[in-house]
């Protein structure tokens, strides 16, 4: 984990995941650390990521759901960048290449970097 970084909140257990490891919550950001490793392999900051209340019409109870901003549709990837929405479960479930997580990192960003500490191959790495 970087140095400096204020962790507010780790957990252990979550609903949906298929490696053991802890997610962390700091000041900016949410990453995913898997167990023996040192680094994020999915980090994400807080701005890119937006919260809906869903309501089941049989019940009266609401269900948070964070929805991270990725898209959908690969011809339109440079026309959506602003308006993805995507399932944070259905993102982790991608399965991609690593030629066209290349080209996705490519097109998305100057510097060719998705997320924090994430490249193209750890990408496609992380989402099989």
């Amino acid at each position: 984990m970087p140095n400096g970084e204020d962790v507010r909140l780790k957990g252990d257990h979550t609903k949906s995941k298929k490696v053991e490891g802890t997610l962390y919550m700091m000041s900016e950001r949410k990453g995913w650390m898997p167990e023996h490793r040192d680094i994020f392999t999915l980090s994400f900051d807080y701005c890119d990521i937006k919260s809906k209340h869903l309501h089941a019409s049989t019940t009266d109870r609401s269900q948070k759901t964070s929805v991270l901003q990725i898209p959908t549709n690969l011809n339109s990837l440079k026309h959506e960048m602003t308006n993805w929405h995507i399932n944070t479960e259905l993102a982790m479930c991608l399965s991609l290449n690593s030629s066209l997580a290349h080209k996705i990192v490519k097109d998305l960003t100057p510097g060719g970097a998705l997320m924090h500490g994430t490249t193209s191959q750890t990408l496609s790495r992380n989402l099989n």
